[in-house]
């Protein structure tokens, strides 16, 4: 018993160790962001023109060639011979693209490039929480809890007269119209908008997270407080709670309290909030919003909040081995999200799954899980 005790006690010792570690390490993210005060307008501008669809392209090349409004280039309109002369050259052109294979190729995967360069692009743009592996020691009404909906969760961009959301890999959702501030035809000359979202098929229904710019007014650098307070006070300026011809999808603000024993007891199952719970989220009143991973926001579920605690596609049978993406470094660990080396591969396994592995930065590749083992050391 006397074994079992002295283990006991250095796994609780380890523990907590563990846990003040990761205290200190949200105290200085949050010392850095008070002395690092950066301006996201400018930011907020870049994201909202580079926000049109792939449609755009085309109209993008153009302007890299200074093609005016009146189809001219550098601001002259074309002559009858220019125009003659541009014909000829399509046609040779066309006759170059069918006769050269090599050539079609090239352009192809020329397009395909700068198409994952734009997903990778939008694809950082999102803050992510970390598990909740461990309480904060200031938890309580330092920080939110939000239950999080279940659904797709995408970036919302309104500008220049649309609205495109992306998922977290940066692909395309949906283009639409929406109410949203440069969201529609009829706003296209308003300052863009910036929204993080969860869309929930269900009732076809963009639930707001958090807010990162309105009508050109960045609040990226803002503390989660104000930018809480702009979600609900701004949507329920807008007319984007009932579906019209410029409003194709609702958007909703979420309910959140302060992370305390009563604001839980309001949030926490089975109370209805009218969409399918994934999970709590947790957020520091004193974060701003910080693209990437972040310890200043923590993720919970267990069987009451989410039907998806584990790896499963209707929320009611679990396979027997769990999928999930990790990263391989080039020395052959593998790191999860977090940055937590979970194993370490061989050669011969690298070369028997004919992984590809990137010499610098390590790739993305997905294991499949039969079960997890963990071992204390002294």
């Amino acid at each position: 018993m006397n074994g079992v005790g002295e283990r006991r006690d250095r796994l609780k010792s380890k523990i907590s160790a563990r846990e003040l570690a990761k205290d200190k390490r949200r105290r200085e993210l949050l010392d850095r962001q008070k002395r690092d005060r950066r301006n996201f307008r400018d930011h907020s501008r870049r994201l909202a023109d580079r926000a049109r669809g792939e449609e755009d392209d085309s109209n993008e090349r153009q302007s890299l060639f200074g093609r005016s409004n009146n189809g001219g280039f550098f601001g002259g309109k074309p002559s009858a011979d220019m125009g003659s002369e541009k014909k000829a050259k399509s046609k040779n052109a066309n006759k170059m693209e069918l006769s050269d294979p090599e050539a079609e190729a090239k352009k192809r995967e020329k397009r395909e490039r700068h198409s994952r360069r734009r997903r990778e692009y939008f694809a950082g743009q999102l803050m992510h929480p970390e598990w909740m592996t461990d309480i904060p020691g200031d938890l309580g009404p330092n920080w939110y809890v939000l239950p999080r909906p279940e659904g797709i969760r995408c970036l919302v961009i309104a500008s220049r007269g649309k609205t495109i959301s992306r998922k977290r890999s940066g692909a395309i959702l949906h283009v639409f119209s929406s109410a949203l501030p440069s969201g529609n035809p009829k706003q296209k000359q308003v300052d863009p908008c910036i929204l993080d979202c969860i869309y929930h098929p269900q009732n076809q229904t963009y639930y707001v997270l958090d807010l990162m710019c309105w009508s050109g007014y960045s609040v990226y650098d803002s503390n989660t407080e104000f930018r809480h307070f702009w979600v609900h006070s701004k949507l329920s300026e807008a007319p984007i709670h009932r579906y019209s011809p410029l409003n194709k999808f609702k958007f909703a603000p979420i309910p959140r309290e302060p992370a305390t024993f009563e604001g839980l007891k309001k949030l926490y199952p089975p109370v209805d909030h009218g969409f399918q719970m994934d999970g709590l989220l947790f957020v520091h009143k004193q974060t701003r919003y910080e693209l990437g991973l972040t310890p200043l926001c923590l993720l919970w579920k267990d069987t009451k909040t989410s039907r998806y605690l584990v790896d499963t596609s209707d929320g009611k049978s679990v396979s027997q081995r769990q999928n999930c993406t990790l990263l391989v470094q080039p020395d052959l660990s593998i790191v999860s999200l977090e940055g937590y080396v979970v194993a370490n591969l061989t050669i011969k396994a690298v070369e028997e799954a004919k992984m590809k592995i990137h010499p610098k930065t390590g790739s993305l590749h997905k294991f499949s899980i039969s079960g997890v083992s963990q071992e204390f050391y002294n």
